[in-house]
This record gives structure tokens, C-alpha cells and sequence, in this order.
């Protein structure tokens, strides 16, 4: 990326979502430290999500149904994720040009997940998912009310 910043930029944008929101001063700044690390693991269970053709919700494959059973109970297949027994008061902040968090899954997750313990729902005009860290605005749109959901819902349990 600090070679090439422009394909490195346009790979990015093609991958992530086509952002409106970067301070293009800040370029090198952002692409020396892009990309951002993750685990193998987590890449391939987003992959198996996008090539699912019957666009389940499931757990990791861990490719062979022998794995698959020493993870998963004797189960040979990665089960469903079964969200009807998600109980966790949740906010979710989405981006209309975003690639990885596409709003059409968004609005399938909302409709899985029982509808009251999602707290708040923020979908935002404009960002692609890179735009939640880089965008100028991020502070403002995003993480000032996440904070105050946080501190709004926060318990005291020590």
C-alpha cells in the first residue's frame, strides 16, 4: 500500500465498499496501517458465509465432517447460529455502501434476531465499512453514541 497507494486504495474501496468520507490528506496515514490483522480462521468463516447458496447463518466448517464433529457434538455439519436465543441488548450502526456488512444481511440479521434486544439502529448514509474508522465524521455519527448506549446500558456488577 505505501508503494502503489492508489491501486492499494482502489483494492480496498473494491473489497470494503466505495467510501465518500476519507480525508484524502490522510491517505499514507491510513494505508501504512492497512491491512489490519486478523486471523485466518476469521477470513475463511466470512468466506463460507459468502459462497453459502442457501445463505444459512452457520458456524465454522472446519472442513471435513470428522473436524467438524470434535467441534460440534458428534454434529458433521456446522450447525445454524439459532438467534431466536440471542438475549444480548445490542446496537447496530450499518453502512448503505458497505461490503462486508451488506445492508441486505443487516436486514436479515435484524429480522433473526428477537427484535427486543436490539436496543438501537443506526444505518448510515454514505459510509462503507472502512468509513467507521477512517471517516472525519466516525467520532460524531458513531462513536459518541455508541459510548453513550455503552454507559446507558453498563451495570455495576463488580
Amino acid at each position: 500500500c505505501q508503494d502503489i497507494p492508489t491501486l492499494c486504495n482502489l483494492a480496498l474501496m473494491s473489497f470494503a465498499g466505495p467510501t465518500l468520507n476519507l480525508n484524502k490528506t490522510r491517505y499514507q496515514v491510513y494505508l501504512s496501517q492497512t491491512p489490519a490483522g486478523t486471523s485466518t480462521i476469521n477470513i475463511n468463516h466470512f468466506v463460507q458465509g459468502i459462497i453459502d447458496r442457501k445463505g444459512e447463518f452457520k458456524m465454522y466448517d472446519w472442513g471435513s465432517p470428522e473436524a467438524n464433529a470434535e467441534h460440534y457434538n458428534g454434529k458433521t455439519t456446522p450447525p445454524i447460529y439459532d438467534l431466536t436465543k440471542f438475549n444480548i441488548p445490542t446496537a447496530m450502526f450499518s453502512g448503505e455502501r458497505d461490503y462486508l456488512a451488506d445492508p441486505k444481511d443487516v436486514k436479515k440479521l435484524k429480522k433473526l434476531i428477537p427484535s427486543k434486544y436490539i436496543i438501537y439502529s443506526q444505518e448510515n448514509r454514505g459510509f462503507a465499512h472502512l468509513d467507521y474508522v477512517w471517516a472525519p465524521s466516525a467520532a460524531e455519527k458513531i462513536y459518541k453514541p455508541a459510548i453513550k448506549l455503552l454507559k446507558q446500558y453498563a451495570t455495576s456488577k463488580a
